[in-house]
């Protein structure tokens, strides 16, 4: 495992986790992995165990299309990045700095996509929701190009992901 510190990846790191994080929804498909995992490697981190914790986040919190998995996925990158370190106990010294990032990306997304749900979300972009717990609508989702739309979500989130674990405008 490693970590990457505040502008160890460069300015072009946003844009790279945006195209990464794309290119690998339409390969792997899974809304949260994809985003953490598209910022992950932008910011030049590597930890399979961060991975694999995100695995649920697809299709809206386990396919229930409850909040966007991708932002959740963005959300962990956050956290792993400038979270606090070690088990200490939550101050608002130790939690304020992370809760005011995470929050301004939040509503940032919520203002960008119109909603926090992923079905909210598919209904405004492909004008209906898939349930990404049946494996035909998974399928209808790839064979109609929607899935396209989906990656571009994925992008959005890991490219705000890696401008607030940055933290510093370029």
């Amino acid at each position: 495992m490693s970590r990457a510190g505040s502008g160890s990846a460069g300015c072009d790191a946003p844009r790279r986790a945006h195209e990464l994080a794309r290119e690998l929804e339409l390969k792997y498909f899974g809304c949260g992995p994809m985003a953490l995992l598209g910022a992950f490697r932008a910011l030049g981190i590597e930890d399979e165990g961060a991975l694999r914790a995100s695995m649920t986040m697809v299709g809206g919190l386990a396919g229930t299309g409850e909040t966007c998995g991708a932002l959740i996925g963005a959300l962990m990158v956050l956290g792993y990045v400038r979270g606090r370190r070690g088990l200490v106990r939550a101050t608002p010294e130790t939690e304020g700095p992370i809760l005011e990032l995470g929050s301004r990306m939040v509503n940032e997304f919520r203002s960008e996509f119109g909603s926090l749900s992923c079905r909210d979300i598919q209904r405004r972009l492909l004008g209906r929701s898939y349930d990404l717990r049946d494996p035909r609508e998974v399928e209808e989702l790839h064979s109609s190009g929607d899935v396209e739309r989906c990656a571009d979500v994925v992008g959005r989130a890991a490219e705000m992901a890696v401008e607030a674990a940055l933290g510093e405008p370029c």
